[in-house]
């Protein structure tokens, strides 16, 4: 009699706990991340999908998206290094759904998952990565335009036209440019403000102070005339806005 109580024990417990374990792989499935449904260069266009487990229970979700980063350590929302595409519209049961992650830069590996938020607590999907299209520039034309000098202070401004067409349309239309003057810091300048589509061609400009100049011996001057000006062409890092990210190099040698 004893044994049969013993085992009639032994078996509930196993039953109980059983139970439990069921609960918490239960609330694991309630969010599911998808894969990419459309790249880009500077976004990527991920699916997500809240499970019909969580409606069965009578819960409602208050909030869902898409947190995603560089860093795959930093996809909890709320904590710093990451950006959140976040959703309030839960209305009507909804399961499937699809958000953009943007500001991204081209040609580097991002990591991402979907969540849900239902009565304080946050759930989450498994994690993912994708990799950005790399950004492509062609029919690449830098003219000379014209110099502007400034007697009083010795400083002098070139102006060049940059012009050429992108591998595809991004969102992020703002571009910077870095240079090295000879002496001088790297410095950032606004450049291409706008894009046309799949095009560029806008003017950039390239400063100089009597320091960056070259002293020739034989005219006693400062010249900058012939320097060659190694220069990148850069997107600011949507996740450290102090980093550019370059995507496209080149050179110019100043005429006069």
């Amino acid at each position: 009699m004893k044994i049969y109580r013993f085992f009639l024990l032994l078996s509930l417990s196993v039953l109980l706990l059983s139970c439990e374990k069921s609960e918490a792989d239960d609330s694991s499935s309630y969010v599911n991340t998808g894969s990419v449904v459309n790249y880009g260069s500077d976004c990527l266009e991920v699916a997500g999908q809240i499970s019909k487990i969580v409606y069965a229970k009578g819960l409602y979700p208050t909030e869902y998206g898409i947190v995603y980063s560089p860093d795959r350590n930093s996809l909890d929302v709320g904590n710093d290094g990451n950006r959140v595409v976040k959703n309030t519209n839960t209305y009507g049961a909804l399961t499937d759904f699809c958000s953009k992650l943007s500001g991204l830069v081209p040609n580097r590996t991002y990591y991402y998952r979907a969540y849900i938020y239902i009565a304080g607590i946050y759930y989450y999907g498994s994690t993912k990565s994708a990799n950005t299209n790399d950004l492509k520039f062609s029919n690449v034309n830098i003219e000379y335009q014209r110099l502007t000098y400034w007697r009083a202070s010795g400083q002098r401004k070139y102006t060049y036209r940059f012009s050429c067409d992108l591998s595809e349309t991004i969102s992020n239309s703002v571009f910077y440019i870095d240079y090295h003057g000879a002496g001088s810091d790297l410095r950032t300048l606004d450049f291409f403000l706008n894009t046309n589509g799949k095009k560029i061609n806008d003017d950039f400009e390239i400063y100089f102070t009597e320091g960056d100049y070259t002293y020739n011996k034989q005219t006693k001057t400062y010249s900058t005339k012939g320097m060659k000006v190694n220069m990148s062409v850069c997107l600011q890092d949507y996740f450290n806005k102090n980093k550019y990210v370059p995507v496209y190099s080149f050179s110019v040698i100043l005429p006069e």
